[in-house]
């Protein structure tokens, strides 16, 4: 009789930032502390029942012993440090060397990245940790990664990885499903010889936000529906479409396609397929939202949202850009709610002063040029904070999250709740931590894209996306790229369709 079998060995982690590189400032430890930073039992603490792809891989691990590693992510911003990447990367792979010291012959490996990551000297880092992991487990190992939608995928990741699994739906109400899918497809892999190859189709394409939206309607939704066909089909086992992350000025910006089957040639027939589908309809992706008071909105029983799309901390913006702000006060507009502006010297002040105190106040508009003025007044403070929520919407339900410290303050018919912490704004739960009952107010002016539909359809009338100045515009010609390979659509008008994914890493 042969020996009985053991439950598979699968490591679990991951370092998650989108960076944008236009951003001002660096990410550093200290901001992936504000975040999510967890390490070994207490990212299986953090991780079992939750919502998101860790509580999904867990949920799918069956009878598989789960080593943990490290879970590090950081509010999107300005390029991580390659001393906290460093410091990271460290932490995690040591941590692989210890459980493969005390448990020889680890199965597998699940990562869990963005794939947008910048450092301030590797353009790739999610490239690097992967051959890192994939040198210290040998050929042998599977190792797949749950990846956001708007990774920018690079030759490296896929070829240190036996599968790359991103989120189907944007908003991303579907990241414990890809974690549910990528665990599964590790340990079917796990102590066999067979291997699924990966095709990977790269398009010369910058997509913005908007145009990124699988909402009905989207313009990205042939394709996504095209997708959707194709994995009913004998042989495939899996399929991502990965627009990219437009604010990473970097060689491998730009929207992809990745296919898995266990034969090659259909892999890539399918992924021919989809690419020249996508690119076909690169016309259709020039949206935009409204510029300022060009909506012709009128508030009913529901509050209409206003998303200052331009100015959105999810996608590395400052958070703090008053232009929205200043409309809608200069306007006249009433029971307005406008949050969460990233402003900790003004938190500060709030706190020190406390409910109820009128104070001179300079809200806002400091981080950069494109943030605007700072909006003064006599504002009177009428909650104070510590920041904590409980997401409501579809997206991350009943995850918890902060924004530090916050104050709640009004200058006529507007609230303003301020935040020390930059935080989008994609779910009701938002507004209650600093006291206001969205439900209540007639608008309500939000710093998110696409995201913020997910957690404010059920409360909202209209939903509005608004173009102001700021770090994560619609308009991507008004960017000043330096690195992202060109001729790429839409900076350039001339773009033939090439499909090879980018290898640069490391810049000199």
């Amino acid at each position: 009789m042969g020996s009985p079998r053991r439950s598979p060995r699968i490591a679990i982690g991951g370092i998650l930032h989108e960076t944008n590189t236009f951003s001002p400032g660096v990410t550093t430890l200290d901001d992936f502390r504000h975040r999510t930073l967890l390490r070994g039992d207490d990212l299986l603490r953090a991780a079992r029942g939750g919502p998101g792809a860790p509580g999904g891989a867990l949920a799918a691990a069956g009878d598989a012993t789960i080593l943990p590693l490290l879970l590090a992510s950081a509010t999107p911003g300005g390029p991580v440090t390659t001393e906290t990447f460093e410091s990271l990367a460290g932490d995690l792979t040591d941590r692989l060397r210890g459980h493969q010291r005390r448990w020889p012959g680890i199965d597998g490996v699940l990562l869990f990245l963005h794939g947008a990551m910048v450092t301030t000297t590797d353009d790739d880092p999610d490239g690097t940790l992967l051959l890192r992991i994939r040198e210290l487990v040998g050929d042998r190992v599977p190792v797949m990664a749950v990846i956001d939608s708007h990774a920018n995928i690079s030759a490296r990741m896929v070829d240190m990885t036996n599968g790359l699994f991103a989120y189907r739906d944007y908003p991303h109400t579907d990241t414990f499903e890809r974690g549910m899918e990528a665990m599964r497809a590790c340990l079917n892999l796990t102590g066999t010889t067979a291997r699924t190859s990966t095709v990977s189709r790269r398009l010369p394409l910058l997509m913005p936000l908007l145009a990124q939206s699988t909402d009905a309607g989207s313009p990205f939704c042939p394709v996504v529906e095209r997708a959707e066909w194709w994995r009913t089909q004998p042989g495939i086992e899996s399929i991502s479409l990965v627009p990219g992350f437009p604010f990473a000025d970097v060689a491998g910006a730009g929207a992809t396609v990745l296919v898995r089957a266990r034969d090659q040639r259909l892999a890539g027939d399918v992924a021919d397929d989809l690419a020249t589908q996508w690119w076909n309809l690169r016309g259709d992706f020039s949206v935009q939202g409204m510029a300022l008071g060009d909506w012709n909105a009128t508030p009913g029983n529901k509050p209409t949202v206003l998303a200052e799309i331009s100015d959105n901390p999810g996608a590395g913006g400052t958070g703090d850009g008053t232009h929205l702000l200043r409309y809608l006060i200069d306007a006249g507009y009433e029971r307005v709610a406008c949050g969460a502006l990233h402003d900790p010297a003004a938190v500060d002040a709030c706190h020190r002063a406390g409910v109820g105190a009128v104070l001179p106040l300079a809200v806002g508009g400091r981080a950069h040029s494109s943030s605007g003025q700072p909006v003064t007044g006599a504002w009177t403070v009428v909650h104070l904070g510590d920041g904590s929520y409980t997401n409501e919407g579809a997206m991350s339900h009943g995850a918890r999250g902060s924004l530090g410290r916050t104050a709640t303050v009004v200058l006529g018919a507007v609230s303003v709740m301020l935040s020390a912490q930059r935080t989008q704004t994609l779910d009701p739960g938002v507004f209650r931590a600093g006291g206001i009952e969205p439900e209540r107010c007639l608008w309500l002016a939000v710093k998110s894209s696409v995201h913020y539909r997910a957690g404010f359809r059920a409360v909202a009338g209209d939903l509005i996306d608004v173009e102001c100045p700021g770090l994560s515009p619609s308009s991507l010609q008004s960017l000043e790229y330096q690195r992202v390979i060109r001729p790429i659509a839409p900076l350039d008008t001339e773009v033939s369709l090439s499909l090879t994914l980018p290898t640069e890493g490391q810049r000199v």
